[in-house]
């Protein structure tokens, strides 16, 4: 997981994660709507970075917190018909920002030298050898 629901709060408030994941008055706010909508989230952008990044990541990765509430938010306000435009643009910069880690653009902001943080599962093939003996001119001069 990316996020915790203490995470939401510091973001947003605890007065609004209550109401968003609030489904009625009767019920009040329920814990295990946060935790499902936070695990959604983070199932969610696991689908983005598994074509770039090796997963699970060995090691967090903070610039994904931030997507990782807002997707969550946005699915407790739609459930709970409390969505906003806001909330809306907020979940949509999000999905921007996976795209572009998906694409290569965006990095995740890892080290990735071995020490545990990301490896790159995207499929780069290099290749180098010496300067070629037989070309066109040299076969003409025999």
């Amino acid at each position: 997981m990316y996020a915790t629901r203490a995470d939401m709060e510091a973001l947003y408030g605890a007065d609004d994660v209550a109401l968003w994941a609030t489904r009625s008055r009767e019920d009040g706010p329920s814990e295990t709507s946060i935790e499902g909508a936070l695990n959604d989230s983070a199932g969610f952008i696991d689908t983005h970075l598994a074509s770039r990044y090796k997963l699970p990541l060995r090691a967090p990765a903070p610039v994904l917190q931030r997507p990782c509430i807002d997707i969550a938010v946005y699915y407790l306000a739609n459930t709970a018909s409390r969505a906003t435009e806001d909330i809306r643009q907020r979940y949509e910069d999000a999905v921007s920002l996976l795209k572009r880690l998906a694409n290569g653009t965006a990095t995740l902001g890892l080290d990735t030298d071995g020490d545990g943080a990301a490896e790159s599962a995207s499929r780069v093939i290099s290749v180098s050898g010496p300067e070629r003996q037989m070309t066109r001119e040299t076969l003409r001069e025999l």
